[in-house]
C-alpha cells in the first residue's frame, strides 16, 4: 500500500512529547494538534522522558539535534512540548535520585510545569527566533480522558 506524501517540504511545528500510549489512544494527540494547530504539518519527538531530559543540560543535546532538524530543515517556526501527569518514567527517576513519590498532584504538576519552563529556556537559548507553547495534559484513570492545559509564559 502506498500513501501519497505532501508535496511541501516542511511544516509549521515541532512537537515533542512523551511515547507514553496514552496520549495517542482514540486519537487524542492528533485531534488536540488538529484543534489548536489547523492544517498545520509537525515534526514529531516522543521518547520517554523527552521534557525532563531536554530540561537537564547534560541530557538536552539530542533532543536539541531533533528540533532543530525541525526548525532548520522543515522551517518550523514553533516548537509545542507536552508533558503529562501519572508518568512511570517521571517516577522512577524520582526512585532513582532517592525521591519519595509526589505527595500531592499539585505537587506533580508543579514539578512538570518546572520541567516545561526550564525545557522552554533551553529551546529558546538555542533558537530564539522560534515560538515555544507549553502544554501539560492531565491524564485521568478515572474516566480515560486527557486534559490539555497550556501553560503561561511566567
Amino acid at each position: 500500500m502506498s500513501t501519497p506524501l505532501t508535496k511541501m517540504h516542511h511544516c509549521n511545528l515541532v512537537l515533542v512529547r512523551r511515547m507514553d500510549f496514552r496520549q495517542t489512544h482514540d486519537g487524542a494527540m492528533r485531534d488536540f494538534v488538529a484543534h489548536l494547530f489547523p492544517g498545520q504539518y509537525c515534526d514529531t519527538i516522543a521518547l520517554a522522558g523527552v521534557v525532563q531530559m531536554l530540561a537537564e543540560p547534560e541530557n538536552a543535546p539530542p533532543i536539541i539535534t531533533s528540533i532543530g532538524i525541525g526548525i532548520e530543515s522543515h522551517k518550523a517556526k514553533t516548537v509545542v512540548l507536552i508533558d503529562h501527569t501519572n508518568c512511570g518514567y517521571r517516577l522512577l527517576r524520582r526512585k532513582q535520585k532517592g525521591c519519595a513519590p509526589f505527595d500531592s498532584i499539585q505537587e506533580e504538576q508543579d514539578a512538570i510545569i518546572s520541567d516545561l519552563r526550564r525545557a522552554r529556556q533551553v529551546v529558546l537559548d538555542q533558537y530564539p527566533e522560534v515560538n515555544v507553547c507549553l502544554y501539560l495534559a492531565v491524564l485521568s484513570d478515572i474516566d480515560d480522558t486527557i486534559d490539555f492545559r497550556l501553560i503561561p509564559d511566567n
